[in-house]
């Protein structure tokens, strides 16, 4: 019976290595099946950025609605190509994400191969991706978070690559990725940016050529974002939430600094949930790699776990650790009509229950596993071996550029 079962494993093993994407598609096609909302209707806030996709058609411009943040040039393009070619409707653009979504799917994959991931491995951290309760909504929508991902993924992997093994024609198309993405979603510029401060910390003595072919990346996505805000400044005009989201980051940096009252105590709040969140979402992927971790590292992943665990029982503190998101305590939100209607005319329960509890437990492994990585990460960015080193100074660097403005001002849990 056990020899049965090894060779059932092994057998089941060598079929992800080799269908891995094949399967990846096929599980994305099933969470649209369960997932798709249909019906012509806005999800979210989608209905805002299907406004410029309207401002397209009709007069033929790139213009944003004052509630856009974002940059939004690649996905309005997108949205008015299928729209000229379908009719403007929302599910059609729901459709113009969900392909997205699919080429989100391989590139994540692919990055985690990149990266030093087995292919089987690399399948399972794919679908603790999908697995994440933002997914179907984001992949079913017109939100705007897939289609930055869909350039910054690649341009990651890209300069990953680059990064052990120098190749000018990789870099060039991961600055024309990087481009593209900050057109999209601004955040993305956190990709050449981890690429310039990967490439400094590992190419020593510094050259002016090898110094200048890391910079040039971050150079032309900032280039990008100035001439696109002049376009905007001196055409449609710039919207009220791009001049708010870019003095936040300012303001609160000051904030922190001067320690404004109540300020710091915020962004402390804001680390500890993130992490909270975090953990939430690696846990399977913590659970997955218990056999690949040794005696020790599993007892110290158990005692940092269950302090995190009586911590959550001790101050009430389960998941969802924000409210008004994406993940309610009552559900898959957010509730926004919910709070139109008349009090007690549909009450929904968000108490913690048995759910948010063992979530929080999950999220304790979770936490332990963030642990163990940030140690390795810690000693792998002194490595000897330059490889590694690279690898380990791209990823702290663009995780951390990514999310300390998050730290700093605030966050809504689909960015995580």
């Amino acid at each position: 019976m056990g020899c049965f079962a090894r060779r059932t494993a092994v057998a089941s093993r060598e079929a992800i290595d080799r269908y891995a994407p094949l399967l990846l598609v096929a599980l994305e096609l099933a969470v649209f099946a369960i997932a798709f909302p249909r019906g012509n209707f806005p999800v979210n806030d989608d209905w805002s950025y299907a406004h410029s996709v309207l401002w397209l058609l009709e007069d033929h411009q790139i213009r944003l609605s004052d509630w856009i943040g974002m940059n939004l040039l690649p996905q309005t393009l997108l949205g008015g190509a299928a729209s000229l070619l379908f009719g403007f409707s929302f599910p059609t653009l729901r459709v113009v994400t969900q392909l997205v979504s699919v080429l989100v799917v391989l590139a994540t994959f692919r990055w985690f191969v990149v990266f030093g991931l087995g292919r089987c491995d690399a399948f399972v951290a794919t679908v603790v991706v999908i697995a994440t309760p933002f997914w179907g909504v984001l992949s079913s929508s017109y939100m705007t978070d897939l289609y930055g991902m869909v350039f910054a993924i690649p341009a990651a992997t890209l300069f990953l690559a680059a990064l052990t093994r120098p190749m000018l024609p990789a870099i060039a198309l991961a600055t024309l990725l990087s481009v593209a993405g900050v057109l999209e979603r601004q955040v993305v510029a956190v990709v050449p940016a981890a690429f310039l401060v990967a490439s400094l910390a590992t190419r020593r003595p510094w050259q002016l050529r090898e110094v200048s072919i890391a910079a040039a990346p971050l150079v032309a996505v900032v280039v990008a974002e100035l001439a696109y805000n002049a376009y905007l400044a001196f055409g449609p005009g710039v919207p009220d939430a791009h001049r708010y989201l870019t003095g936040r980051v300012v303001d609160a940096v000051r904030s922190v600094v001067v320690g404004e009252a109540g300020y710091r105590g915020w962004v402390l709040s804001n680390l500890v949930t993130i992490i909270g969140y975090l953990g939430l979402f690696v846990a399977p992927w913590a659970i997955w790699q218990t056999a690949a971790v040794g005696r020790a590292t599993r007892v110290f992943a158990c005692v940092v776990a269950a302090g995190v665990a009586m911590a959550s029982f001790a101050f009430d503190w389960w998941p969802p650790y924000r409210p008004d998101n994406v993940v309610d305590a009552a559900g898959i939100g957010p509730y926004t009509l919910y709070a139109a209607l008349p009090p007690g005319l549909s009450p929904l329960d968000r108490s913690p229950g048995v759910l948010w509890r063992v979530a929080g437990i999950g999220a304790a492994v979770g936490v332990a596993a963030l642990a163990i990585a940030m140690l390795r990460a810690a000693r792998s960015m002194a490595a000897d071996a330059v490889a590694v080193r690279a690898r380990t100074w791209f990823a702290v660097s663009l995780v951390a550029a990514y999310l300390v403005p998050f730290v700093l001002t605030d966050y809504f849990d689909r960015y995580l």
